[in-house]
């Protein structure tokens, strides 16, 4: 079947406050209290590195435009290649965590602590999900605030 197919079969499903959705389309009106994504990677296929670097970026400026005060986004992410291919910048989590708090600064937000720390049973983000013959992920977990008397710089 085809992904399309399924995805309509899921959203069926689904209770209605979720929502699926192709980021192309996707434009910043709605208010999410959480998005949860596992981009493309481009790691094995031959996607136009440059069209996959230019999604980074407009999804990631959509996706905290469009959370809600104290809001959340959660990525998996590339960390490693056990395969020895390399992955384009762009989509390792050093980056997109830059990229982030780069967004996040101009559409007046700051990212914020996401959870209480339960000493010996849960870690500190970035969490890991690890395929032994492909892909290393990291799941990066931020939350926004929104700040109303945000200032960029102390003399603006």
């Amino acid at each position: 079947r085809r992904s399309s197919d399924l995805l309509k079969q899921l959203l069926r499903s689904l209770p209605k406050q979720i929502t699926i959705g192709d980021c192309n389309r996707w434009k910043p009106t709605s208010r999410f209290d959480l998005v949860v994504t596992d981009p493309p990677y481009g790691f094995n296929t031959n996607e136009d590195r440059t069209a996959l670097a230019n999604l980074y970026s407009a999804f990631l400026r959509t996706a905290i435009q469009s959370l809600k005060d104290n809001g959340q986004l959660v990525l998996a992410l590339p960390d490693w290649s056990h395969t020895g291919r390399r992955l384009p910048a762009f989509i390792l989590k050093d980056f997109v965590i830059n990229q982030v708090l780069a967004i996040a600064e101009e559409e007046r937000r700051e990212v914020i602590s996401t959870a209480t720390q339960v000493p010996g049973v849960v870690s500190t983000a970035p969490y890991y999900w690890e395929s032994e013959h492909a892909l290393r992920r990291a799941i990066l977990h931020f939350r926004f605030r929104k700040r109303v008397n945000y200032r960029r710089h102390p003399n603006s």
